[in-house]
């Protein structure tokens, strides 16, 4: 299975704990919350399309507690360490349905069925004048989100 997800894990950065309203008391539990629900329902052979801001100014350590094989579109608060092995963005061709994968809705770029970013925290999920889907945690309850689920919203 594809899961595109964990934008915004914010991973070390507890202030985004109250910027963003997050049901956690510390950063501990915030991580914990965020793996244990990752791996609930990702298995160790899965894909996962990470988009960006994974952690905060510090190294991929949570992710090697989490299952699946990742790729990493690189987040505006992703250090040198993410930097080196990520990209700008990527473009996921499934059958005859183009996805664009970014971090920011404002790089959104060209014509696909659907642009799937992160960056904008609890704001929205959808928003049907840019045809962007949100992936960030904080709108899917720290949950990733399928290929499948994604699908949904493609025009």
């Amino acid at each position: 299975m594809v899961f595109v997800r964990l934008s915004l894990t914010n991973f070390e950065h507890a202030n985004i704990i109250k910027y963003c309203n997050r049901p956690f008391d510390n950063v501990e539990e915030m991580h914990n919350t965020i793996v244990n629900r990752h791996n609930e329902v990702v298995k160790k052979t899965d894909l996962v399309i990470c988009l960006g801001d994974i952690s905060f100014n510090h190294s991929i350590e949570h992710l090697h507690r989490m299952n699946g094989v990742f790729v990493i579109v690189r987040g505006n608060h992703d250090d040198k360490h993410v930097k080196k092995i990520s990209f700008s963005d990527l473009v996921l061709s499934y059958y005859k349905i183009n996805l664009l994968c970014v971090h920011k809705p404002s790089n959104i770029y060209g014509k696909f069925h659907l642009n799937i970013c992160g960056h904008v925290h609890e704001k929205w999920t959808y928003r049907k004048d840019i045809n962007a889907l949100n992936v960030g945690v904080d709108v899917h309850d720290f949950y990733p989100v399928s290929l499948n689920e994604v699908l949904k919203y493609c025009k």
